[in-house]
């Protein structure tokens, strides 16, 4: 529901998992999601298990770094028909093509985030200095004190 903690979070990334599963459990978390895929689109002709059992290893290898949150994005937006749509088939070629653009709006969307973030620290050090910089004036008046009590 939070896109930007699902980019930003620290869930662990498919290479995480990696060191922690087995490459065969990743795979059925996968093939779950792609079998949930399978049965939410309206198109006549699914996803053989072969096919789904390729497109998981193919997603392995090609999101390494993307977290188990990303993923999970990802095909929520699939399915929500943000990258477009299957027509008569939920076809696993399709599906990579989805990913490819989903990783180029991840791309986007991580450096808005990253910009806003500089922009609220660049505010709050803003904030901070007004609260406890000086003129020039008041800076010369304290050299002077100082200079006179030496």
């Amino acid at each position: 529901m939070n896109i930007e903690k699902a980019l930003t979070g620290d869930a662990p990334t498919i290479k995480q998992l990696l060191y922690t599963y087995k490459i065969e459990q990743l795979q059925v978390w996968l093939m779950a999601q792609i079998e949930d895929l399978n049965s939410y689109a309206g198109v006549k002709s699914k996803m053989t298990t072969p096919q789904m059992r390729e497109l998981a290893g193919i997603i392995i290898i090609n999101t390494g770094y993307l977290k188990a949150s990303e993923i999970l994005l990802f095909f929520y937006m699939l399915k929500a028909g943000n990258f477009g749509g299957f027509y008569g088939t939920v076809d696993p070629q399709k599906v990579g093509e989805y990913l490819i653009a989903f990783k180029s709006w991840r791309r986007q969307e991580l450096d808005r985030v990253h910009h806003k973030y500089m922009l609220e620290e660049h505010n709050r050090k803003q904030k901070e200095w007004q609260q406890t910089a000086i003129t020039r004036e008041e800076y010369n008046k304290q050299c002077a004190s100082e200079a006179t009590t030496k």
